[in-house]
């Protein structure tokens, strides 16, 4: 698969050093939002993800403990937790 690493870099850019707004604006999204963690062996700060969990107004945490590409290396688990959420 190819990849544009443009892309790439800046995606990881605005990750890493997310502009304020951003952060500040998550509060007011309405909608239900699931957050996947996906346990200490991931490289994202799980401890990042709760902060985001507390300041969303609906959101749900879920933990699936496989590390950051739970998609697609533990497909089963990943539906498991996000086909139930998209259903209700």
């Amino acid at each position: 698969m190819d990849f544009d690493w443009a892309v790439v870099r800046t995606v990881v850019r605005q990750v890493r050093t997310p502009d304020p707004l951003w952060w500040s604006r998550l509060a007011s999204f309405p909608g239900p939002s699931l957050l996947l963690k996906g346990g200490p062996s991931s490289h994202v700060s799980q401890d990042r993800i709760d902060e985001m969990a507390m300041v969303l107004p609906n959101a749900r945490v879920a933990l699936v403990d496989v590390g950051h590409r739970i998609h697609s290396e533990h497909p089963d688990s990943f539906a498991e937790v996000v086909v139930p959420f998209l259903s209700a």
